[in-house]
């Protein structure tokens, strides 16, 4: 469930790897602005290695992060239109 990966996630990497809107440890950037580099270096990097070169609105992982309540749905978007030019919706 969602609620068990954030709690999970909270636990392990002190972040709810964006389950609320950003990232708990500083990329949520104030007035709800995800800072979709920031994300990149904590929520993504904390759960992964560095696999943003396959970040891509056809990849059926990556779009699996947001059906899925991996990160929110703010954090999907930012790091989509960061890394493709395109929130992938």
């Amino acid at each position: 469930s969602s609620a068990g990966f954030a709690a999970v996630s909270q636990d392990l990497t002190g972040s709810t790897c964006g389950s609320s809107g950003g990232n708990t440890g500083g990329g949520n950037t104030g007035g709800g602005t995800i800072d979709a580099q920031q994300e990149l270096q904590t929520t993504c990097l904390s759960c992964h290695g560095d696999k943003s070169h396959k970040v891509s609105c056809n990849n059926k992982k990556w779009l699996e992060h947001v059906k899925k309540n991996r990160v929110s749905q703010e954090v999907f978007d930012a790091v989509s239109q960061y890394l493709t030019g395109n929130t992938c919706n």
